[in-house]
C-alpha cells in the first residue's frame, strides 16, 4: 500500500484537488442561489404587502364614506323629522258615527243594510281602559317608529354602498 501511495502521489492529489474544487464549488452554488431565491422572495413578499396595504387603505375609504352616507341620511331624516312634526292622532275609541243606509231590501246592492254601526277593532288592553287624550295619542308611537324606519333604511343604504364597491 505504500508503494502504491508513493508511486501514485501525484495523481491522487490531483483527484483528490478537483473533487475538493468541486464540493466547493456547488456549495458556493448554493449559497448564491439561496440568497437569490430568498431575496426575490422577500421583495415579492413586500410587493404584497405593499398591495395589500393598498387594497385595504381602499376597502377603508369605502367603508368610511359608507359610514358618512349613513350619518348624513339619518342627519337629513331627523332635519326632516323636526321640521316637519306630526300633527296630532289619536284612536277613535268610539264606533264611528257615519251615516247607516236605510234597511231596505232595494238600497241598490240587493243586500239588506246593517242596523247599528259595526264596532272598531278592538285596541291592545293598555289603551282600551282608558279614553283619556294621552293614552289615546298615537303621535309618539309614530315618531319613534317613523325613527327606527328611518335608522333602518340609513344602515340598509351604508350596507348597499359597501356590498356596490
Amino acid at each position: 500500500m505504500i508503494v502504491f501511495l508513493l508511486r501514485f502521489w501525484k495523481p491522487l492529489a490531483l483527484v483528490l484537488l478537483v473533487s475538493l474544487a468541486f464540493v466547493g464549488g456547488v456549495t458556493y452554488l448554493h449559497h448564491i442561489t439561496t440568497e437569490a431565491f430568498n431575496r426575490g422572495f422577500a421583495q415579492a413578499r413586500a410587493e404584497d404587502e405593499a398591495q395589500a396595504q393598498k387594497v385595504l387603505a381602499q376597502n377603508e375609504a369605502k367603508v368610511a364614506q359608507a359610514e358618512h352616507i349613513h350619518d348624513e341620511e339619518i342627519n337629513g331624516l331627523r332635519a326632516y323629522q323636526l321640521g316637519h312634526p306630526l300633527p296630532q292622532l289619536r284612536l277613535c275609541n268610539k264606533p264611528a258615527g257615519n251615516p247607516q243606509l236605510p234597511a231596505t231590501p232595494g238600497n241598490g246592492s240587493g243586500v239588506a243594510a246593517p242596523t247599528e254601526a259595526q264596532p272598531i277593532q278592538p285596541m291592545p288592553g293598555r289603551d282600551s281602559e282608558s279614553g283619556s287624550e294621552r293614552d289615546a295619542s298615537l303621535t309618539r308611537l309614530l315618531q319613534l317608529l317613523a325613527g327606527r324606519a328611518d335608522l333602518l333604511s340609513a344602515q340598509a343604504r351604508e350596507l348597499q354602498k359597501r356590498v356596490q364597491e
